[in-house]
């Protein structure tokens, strides 16, 4: 049935001997923002303006642990996933479930509980809570076919493009680039996606809203 793989940056969990048991938020349905509300005098109840829905930021949280023979390694294994989330900007966490599509979020680091830590079979073990947010959660996912992204498309309010190599472009309306990238590479297009139109790529469409 195989696995499901978290990785951050690049840097796979598992590599270094960090585990997530349980994972929440990431298919959860975002909070709708508030609606601007019209209370009428003379209407029954109040008129909403439900055009054009927008959403929170996603909240993610991953429960896990990690285990090194002594205390001292078990620490750097940590430290080195959790260096990777207190970089300047957002991280790509990328989650490959049993060789499936893969899913990817642009998150940073809002909390990380203090490691509690126990022994199992005489390896030292640290059990964890990491609290990560994605500021801009409604995307489109594309793959990299190849060793250059070709991408265009119309747009009439912002959108944010990652490479997931720690590279972004903001488009302020329409987009027309060419970009070298590694093949397989995963690219978000997050924002007001619903206003994208006219998209012409040579990736391939992963997901056309995530």
């Amino acid at each position: 049935m195989g696995e499901v793989r978290y990785s951050i940056n690049g840097k796979y969990f598992k590599d270094y001997g960090v585990y997530i048991s349980s994972s929440d938020g990431l298919f959860d349905a975002l909070k709708r923002k508030k609606v601007n509300t019209y209370d009428w005098a003379e209407y029954h109840g109040s008129s909403l303006d439900l055009s054009s829905p927008k959403f929170e930021a996603r909240e993610i949280t991953l429960k896990g642990f990690v285990v090194g023979d002594n205390w001292v390694s078990m620490k750097f294994r940590f430290d080195t996933i959790i260096s990777e989330l207190q970089k300047a900007g957002t991280q790509r966490l990328l989650i490959e479930p049993f060789g499936m599509k893969p899913l990817p979020y642009e998150v940073y680091m809002e909390d990380s509980s203090p490691l509690e830590k126990t022994f199992s079979d005489g390896k030292m073990v640290g059990i964890f809570t990491l609290k990560l947010i994605e500021p801009n959660p409604i995307k489109k996912v594309l793959r990299v076919n190849g060793n250059m992204l070709r991408l265009s498309y119309n747009s009439d309010t912002e959108t944010e493009i990652s490479y997931g190599n720690g590279e972004k472009d903001i488009a302020y309306s329409n987009a027309s680039l060419s970009k070298v990238l590694p093949s397989g590479s995963i690219v978000v297009i997050a924002g007001n996606i619903e206003n994208i139109s006219n998209l012409i790529t040579d990736a391939e469409v992963l997901w056309e809203r995530l």
